[in-house]
């Protein structure tokens, strides 16, 4: 692989002209998808065991048991991520507000002073 360039992003030969980072694999399939623990590692290129720790986390969604096994339907997965994604952009608006209150000199927004 070739070092980058400035602002250019690295590509994995692996996924062909796919940039780096960048994860289509669960995003392209169908919403009713059923996906392995083994299918979903690899999608996130992680080993089973760290999915094990991202459900722990809550980083991704309890899974089924289907024949024993962890599954997950890839709708859900999608909505869990998206949710946290809203999550945490609300949470970043609350704190730039915050942030803006302290640096004019205001009081904190929902704080009781």
């Amino acid at each position: 692989m070739v070092a980058p360039e400035s602002g250019d992003v690295a590509e994995d030969p692996a996924q062909g002209s796919q940039p780096r980072g960048v994860l289509n694999g669960l995003a392209s399939l169908a919403p009713k998808t059923l996906v392995t623990e083994e299918a979903l590692a690899a999608i996130f290129q992680v080993t089973p065991r760290t999915i094990r720790r991202m459900v722990a986390r809550n980083e991704l969604p309890p899974p089924v048991r289907l024949s024993g096994k962890p599954t997950w339907i890839a709708e859900r997965i999608m909505s869990h991520l998206d949710a946290r994604a809203e999550r945490a952009a609300q949470e970043a608006d609350r704190e730039e507000r915050r942030r803006r209150a302290l640096l004019q000199g205001g009081s904190c927004p929902g704080r009781d002073s």
